[in-house]
Formats: C-alpha cells, sequence, structure tokens
C-alpha cells in the first residue's frame, strides 16, 4: 500500500520500521515474552507489514510510541486476554496484517485506517477509554458516509471540518457511555461467562448516533448545554437516539470532560501537513451526511 514511491520516501519508512521493530523487540523482550514463540512469531508478522502502512501513519505511530503517556502504555486500552500493554502488543494488535484479523475482512489500507483514527483521536480515548470508543468510530463513519478504508480524522475531516467530526464522534461516545451503565445495569459477575454475552448484547441496544442527529450537530455546532438540553427535553428520543432516557447533567459532565477544540486543532494540523492519497485527503467545504 506504501503511497511513497520515491527512494527518500522508501528510505525514511525504511527507517520508521527499523526504529519501531527496535523498540518493539526490547520492549517484548523486557516484559520476559521473548520465550513466547507465538507472541514473537506475531510481531514479527507485524513488523513485516509495517511497510504496507503510509508514511504519515508510520509517523504518527513513532511519534506516539515515543510519548510518556503512550497509547500503548497509558493503560486507556483495555487488552483481554491480549494481556500486559507495551509497544510490542500495541503493534500486534493494531498493526497486524490482515491474516492477523481473521473474523473480518480488512485490507492494508483498512488496517492503516484504524489505526490512524486510533492515534489522532487519543484525547477523546483519554478521556472515556474503549469501552465503547470503537463501536462510536464504526457508527459515526458508516453514518458519515465513510467506508472501510476511510478515516473519519483524515477522509472525514475532509468532508465534514475537524470541528464537526470531532463533534460527533464526541457526542457519540458520551452518549453511548451512559447507556451502556443503563442496558448493562442488570448484569452481574455471578453470572459468568452468560455474562460476557449478556454484555455484548447491552452494547448493541445502545444507539448513541443517526444521521439526523449528525446533521443538526454538524449544522449548529452545539456545545454540551445544548446537547445534554436534548436529554433534558426529551428530544434524545425525535433523533431516534435509544436508550433516550439520559440524566441531563450526567450527560453534561461528559461532554465537558473534553476539550473539544483541542481535538479538533489537533487533527486540523495534521491534516494541513500534507495529503494523503490523492484524491482521497482534500475536500471542499464541510457537508452534510446523507
Amino acid at each position: 500500500m506504501g503511497d511513497i514511491g520515491d527512494g527518500d520516501g522508501r528510505s525514511e519508512i525504511d527507517a520508521i520500521v527499523g526504529r519501531i521493530s527496535a523498540l518493539a523487540h526490547e520492549d517484548q523482550q523486557r516484559r520476559g515474552n521473548g520465550s513466547d514463540e507465538q507472541l514473537v512469531a506475531a510481531l514479527n508478522a507485524a513488523l513485516a507489514f509495517l511497510p504496507e502502512l503510509r508514511l504519515r501513519t508510520l509517523q504518527t505511530l513513532e511519534a506516539d510510541l515515543a510519548r510518556p503517556d503512550s497509547l500503548a502504555v497509558c493503560g486507556v486500552l483495555h487488552w483481554g486476554s491480549a494481556g500486559e500493554p507495551g509497544p510490542a502488543k500495541f503493534v500486534i494488535r493494531f498493526a497486524s496484517p490482515p491474516s492477523y484479523y481473521s473474523w473480518s475482512s480488512r485490507s492494508a489500507a483498512s488496517i492503516d485506517a484504524a489505526l490512524l483514527d486510533l492515534l489522532l483521536f487519543r484525547d477523546v480515548l483519554l478521556a472515556y477509554g474503549d469501552y465503547m470508543f470503537f463501536e462510536c468510530l464504526a457508527g459515526v463513519k458508516d453514518i458519515l458516509g465513510l467506508g472501510q478504508e476511510d478515516s473519519l480524522a483524515e477522509q472525514g475531516v475532509g468532508k465534514y471540518g475537524a470541528r464537526g467530526v470531532a463533534s460527533v464522534l464526541h457526542s457519540a461516545v458520551c452518549i453511548a457511555g451512559l447507556q451502556l451503565k443503563l442496558t448493562s445495569a442488570y448484569i452481574t459477575p455471578q453470572m459468568g461467562y452468560a455474562g460476557v454475552g449478556a454484555y455484548a448484547d447491552a452494547k448493541d441496544d445502545c444507539h448513541f448516533m443517526t444521521a439526523a442527529m449528525a446533521r443538526w450537530i454538524l449544522r449548529h455546532g452545539p456545545g454540551p448545554d445544548e446537547i445534554a438540553g436534548l436529554a433534558g427535553n426529551g428530544r434524545l428520543g425525535k433523533f431516534d437516539i435509544s436508550p433516550s432516557g439520559l440524566d441531563a447533567g450526567k450527560l453534561r459532565a461528559e461532554l465537558s470532560k473534553l476539550d473539544l477544540s483541542g481535538q479538533a486543532s489537533a487533527m486540523e494540523t495534521w491534516n494541513a501537513l500534507g495529503p494523503g492519497p490523492p484524491g482521497r485527503n482534500r475536500a471542499s467545504p464541510p457537508s452534510q451526511p446523507r
């Protein structure tokens, strides 16, 4: 997939991959996973795949891994069976070749887009965790007419503007988080494995964003008070958001956790640094979802 065909670009990709590889191997050894043949093979496969990603995505990944609060180590991601986080397992989880994701149809371009969105929406993740982040990201992309190989933070921003995209995702995550507390309230540890399926169903019961709601946000650019006001006067249900019986004060408090301007500014800066693949990164004035 690498979108840099010149020698200098390829050399930079190779250099970045070399540095990430050294960091990941050191992390794997330090955590005592160097003798785990399955993990070693998975890491080697992921590192061999990295050159298929775009240069700008690799640059963004390397920059995040260098941060003291990198997504790979800050504890915001729920790792489940993946065990202890770190650069090695982060690369395995989010930058492996398509064959690794046997449960879904993936391409190099879709893996690149998903990784880029994860890295560029780090402020949302840090503020709210990942409990509904990935569901909201996929749902918002679908509502805004973006495909698997499109990035919300790149192609989405090109179509709808950084502030609008950030606001729609931010609102979805906040609404979904409160909805999940309602739909999963009956689940207890005593349910055992049945609770796992029940929790998945509870997530599916959260209808946190619709095209009508997204259009309203994109047109009006509402602040926390205005969005929370929808919960207070029953208008969330009119947008087909359900469950719609959310506490307005709690929703306002959730929305206020994130510096939305800072998140939007970070995406604007990233997009201003340079184009992605020809024809995919820029669009003229922000449009409206279908």
